[in-house]
C-alpha cells in the first residue's frame, strides 16, 4: 500500500498539470480567436481604405483636368482681351495720326500735280 500512495500523488499531480495546461490552451485558443477577429476587422478596414483611396485618386484627377481646362480657357480669354486692347490702341493711334496730318493720308510723293491751265506758249517754252 505504500507503493500505491506515491503513485496516487503522482497521478493526482499529473491530472493537475493536465488541467493547468488545458486552461492555458483554452486561453490561448480564445486569444487566437480574438486576434483572428481583429485581423479580419483590420483587413476589412484596409480594403475600405484602399477603395476610398482609389475613389479619391480618380476624383482628384478629374478635378485636376477640370482646373487645367479652366486655366487654359482663362489664358485664352486674357490673350483675346490683350489682342483686342492692342488693336484698339493701334486704331486710335492711326486715327489720331490721320487727323493731325490734315486728313490727307497719301504721302506727298504720290500727290498729283494739278494741271496747269497755261499753254507752253504762255510760259515761253516750246
Amino acid at each position: 500500500m505504500l507503493n500505491c500512495v506515491p503513485q496516487a500523488d503522482k497521478l493526482e499531480q499529473a491530472q493537475q498539470d493536465v488541467e493547468e495546461i488545458k486552461v492555458i490552451m483554452v486561453e490561448n485558443v480564445k486569444k487566437v480567436d480574438e486576434r483572428e477577429e481583429k485581423l479580419e476587422d483590420l483587413e476589412e478596414r484596409s480594403e475600405r481604405l484602399l477603395s476610398t483611396s482609389h475613389t479619391f485618386h480618380k476624383q482628384s484627377k478629374k478635378i485636376m483636368i477640370r482646373q487645367e481646362t479652366e486655366n487654359r480657357k482663362a489664358k485664352v480669354k486674357l490673350i483675346a482681351i490683350v489682342v483686342v486692347l492692342f488693336l484698339i490702341v493701334v486704331i486710335v493711334v492711326a486715327v489720331m495720326l490721320g487727323m493731325s496730318s490734315g486728313g490727307d493720308s497719301t504721302p506727298p510723293s504720290d500727290r498729283a500735280i494739278p494741271p496747269s491751265t497755261s499753254t507752253p506758249e504762255e510760259t515761253g517754252q516750246n
